[in-house]
Formats: structure tokens, sequence, C-alpha cells
């Protein structure tokens, strides 16, 4: 983040006190304008901060709330007002909007919005297709990833909280070179939100085009993901997602053979906790989530009636035996084969 401070004039000011600190954690980071009259914030952490700009001859100037997203940067310019002879005031701005100096094009899903948002599987890459050039691989019948631009999903690269996730890639398109080298889909077979739960995510950032140099490794979509950290407030919560098939329809061939419907129970219980080990310095997060899942399948085939079994030649009886005993179905003599797991 780039702050430039300037006077009425439009006139920059050099020396001013610059103070930025994280709200909830109460980090504070002071620094004094160049000759320039700017000074740069660098390698801060996504989430919500407060200025305070303070000059010689000049009104305290204070910004209750500055936001900065994950990959984020901002230039901010304040002007300063000049203070009146023998008085102690303080122009306070509730909020500003820093103009983003970032070429990249994309997305990004802070945890308020991944939190508000309805998502399948509580996986958070069904988000990633909001970004621009976005599209399911082998348009939705593919076995996972998406693709960016037109380019393969093994060309997309990830990383949290600046650590690559990427798996050396295997077959046609780029090759491996090791999970911080290009190419390759992330663990999982190109899930980005396998190795961070949806409540442990702070932010995720889906850049597609015009990234920074330091993303040059593949030419796909860049995901950039950032997890969530303590504060000086104990915070959590605890959740229970749960799927039933009450509410599902029956397979449509089971249905049509007049079978009943499989079971199927889902549930996915979790929970994040944060707060202070030692207050102001130390903070702790930890998040736990597991996942039980039965789902149903259906089976309709043609297998040997148990007759056909028992008069088979005795060389012949092993390999019909191997096929699972049929069921039959009511009001037709044809063994047919049902079975719902």
């Amino acid at each position: 983040m780039t702050v430039t401070v300037a006077d009425p004039t439009s006139a920059l000011v050099p020396g001013a006190k610059v103070t930025l600190k994280a709200l909830g954690r109460t980090t504070v980071i002071e620094k004094g304008t160049e000759d320039n009259g700017s000074v740069v914030f660098d390698l801060l952490q996504p989430g919500d901060y407060s200025l305070d700009v303070e000059g010689a001859g000049f009104v305290h100037y204070h910004i209750d709330r500055l936001t900065l997203q994950v990959r984020d940067r901002q230039t901010l310019k304040v002007n300063l007002k000049v203070a009146e002879a023998a008085s102690t005031t303080v122009e306070v701005s509730a909020h500003a909007e820093g103009i983003s100096s970032d070429a990249a094009q994309g997305v990004a899903l802070d945890q308020q919005y991944l939190k508000n948002l309805p998502v399948n599987g509580r996986n958070a890459e069904s988000l990633i297709l909001m970004a621009p050039g976005i599209t399911t691989a082998a348009g939705g019948r593919g076995g996972g990833g998406f693709n960016a631009n037109g380019l393969r999903s093994n060309t997309n690269y990830f990383m949290l909280d600046g650590v690559s996730l990427n798996s050396p890639a295997s077959g046609g398109g780029f090759g491996g070179g090791g999970p911080m080298g290009p190419g390759g889909p992330a663990p999982g077979g190109g899930s980005s939100t396998e190795m961070i739960i949806i409540d442990a995510m702070q932010e995720m950032k889906v850049q597609t085009s015009s990234f920074a140099p330091e993303f040059g490794r593949t030419p796909g979509a860049q995901v950039v993901m950032t997890s969530r950290s303590g504060s000086n407030n104990l915070h959590g919560s605890l959740y229970d997602y749960e799927r039933s098939d009450s509410f599902d329809a029956n397979n449509w061939f089971a249905n049509a053979g007049g079978y009943g419907k499989g079971r199927e129970r889902q549930e996915r219980p979790g929970g994040v906790l944060g707060g202070p080990v030692v207050h102001n310095k130390t903070f702790f997060f930890v998040s736990f989530e597991k996942l039980k899942l039965q789902a149903p399948q259906s089976i309709v085939a043609d297998v040997p009636d148990m007759k056909s079994r028992s008069t088979a030649w005795p060389a012949l009886q092993p390999y019909l035996n191997a096929f699972l005993i049929p069921a039959l179905r009511k009001n037709l003599t044809n063994p047919r084969f049902h079975r719902v797991f």
C-alpha cells in the first residue's frame, strides 16, 4: 500500500508521520514520508486497517477503516488541512477507498462473501466460475478442474499463504518440475480448497490475465488463497451440515423398474477457533472439518438365474456364481438383478 501526503495546494509533504494499525490484532506500523511525499507499506496481511497521518502545522488526519484484499496493491492520497493557531483538531474519515494499481483481471472472494453465498459441497472452487474467462473443464464433462481463457486445467496455479499447492503434472500439457515448479493440478486432482476449509479461508483471489511477473510459472489462472488468523478477541464457530435421502428423488432407472430408493447420508461437522496467546503479539487459529458420506448406487443388469447356475457344467458354475444373486421383480419372469447400496 502506497500513501501519498499533500497539503491543500497539492504540494507534497515530506517527513509526515503515517501510522497503519491492523484492526483486531493491534499491529502498528509507523513510517515517515520520503522527499516525494510518499510512503510504502509492504507485505501487509489482508484485512482491515486504520490510518493516521500527522504533519507539523497540519490537522491530524484519521481513517477508521481501510480494507486490503489478498494480492491487493492500493494507492491512497491524503490531503492535509492547515491547522489553526493554538487549536487541536482531528479530521476523521469513516472509510476511504484506495485506487488499485494492480492490472490483473479477476475476482476476489473474501470471508464474508464465502459465508453468505450457498456453496455446493462446501468447496469454494465452485465460485471460481464467477471470474471472467473461466469455464468448467471439458464443458462440465471432465474429471474436475476448470479452464481459464481456453487453456488446459493443468495450467492453473494454486498458492496458499505464499506456498505452492501444485502437484507435478503428468501426461500432456506442461511438464512437472516438482511441487514448486510449473504445471500440475492442485492436490486431490485439481481442487483448490482440499488443503483448507472454507471457514478457515480469509480470502481467495482468482487472477485470469495481466497478473504480475511473480505469477509467471503457468499461463492459466492464478488462484491465491490466504488463511484466517487469530486476534485479541476469542472467536469461533461450530457447524454441522447434513443431507438425507428423504429429500432426494429415486434413481430414474430404478424408479422405472419399480425398485426402491437407495440410502443416502452425509454429515459434515466442523468448527474454527481463534484468539490470543500473548495479547497484541502472538495469536492462534485452529480449524477442523470431517466428511462422512454414504452415497447410493443403483445397478440394474441381467444375471444368470438360480436354475442356470445349478444345471450348468461344473467347470462353468464358478463363473456363473461370480454374478450377484438375482432379485425378481413383481409380475415379471425375466430374472434381473437390482441392488441399491
